[in-house]
């Protein structure tokens, strides 16, 4: 099974555990990182044990925020849609492991764990000719946006880890779909081999 690690990282997400499920755009549009959070652990049917998912948030009040999502907290709480996943959180917040950590230390320590990091940028490199140059690597880690670019103080930041740049292809598309496709690739490369 090959293990992969979405981080989403969001410059306006909400930075505070208390929010409104029922007004999650109102809140740094929480509603985008969490629908991206559902649509990375959903499969035809049930949800998937090959992902993890962590959304930085830098919005306001007190960033960053730094929330860990695992298939166990999926699976134990199913939840349907954002809403219902926005209550979870706030209801079981310890499970989630929030942290303050730079959006730097989390990428370090998915390096350091032996994740091969990528970075989605429509500019990037063909997702399926960067699969084809690993070797073997069963944990794959991709960084992408939420519903605004990532800044460029931040992309330079991250680009200084020497991460690749890969593409899903030359248009945006939403967070929320890029999961989607990215599992897609992935499943799909790795069954080939």
């Amino acid at each position: 099974m090959i293990l992969r690690t979405f981080i989403i990282y969001s410059p306006t997400a909400w930075s505070s555990l208390d929010f409104n499920p029922k007004n999650l755009p109102g809140y740094g549009r929480l509603d985008v990182i969490f629908r991206t959070v559902l649509s990375a652990f959903k499969k035809h049917q049930g949800f998937r044990d090959d992902v993890k998912v962590v959304s930085i948030h830098e919005g306001p009040p007190d960033p960053p925020l730094v929330l860990t999502f695992i298939k166990d907290f999926i699976k134990k709480y199913k939840p349907y849609n954002e809403v219902e996943l926005a209550r979870n959180v706030l209801q079981h917040i310890d499970e989630l492991k929030p942290s303050k950590h730079s959006m730097m230390k989390v990428i370090d320590d998915f390096i350091k764990e032996g994740y091969h990091v990528f970075y989605l940028k429509e500019s990037g490199e063909n997702i399926d000719e960067a699969l084809k140059k690993l070797k073997n690597s069963e944990r794959l880690c991709f960084i992408l946006g939420s519903q605004v670019d990532i800044p460029a103080n931040v992309e330079s930041k991250i680009l200084s880890f020497g991460i690749d740049v890969v593409s899903i292809g030359p248009k945006s598309y939403l967070s929320s779909q890029v999961v989607t496709i990215v599992n897609y690739v992935v499943d799909r490369f790795y069954d080939n081999l």
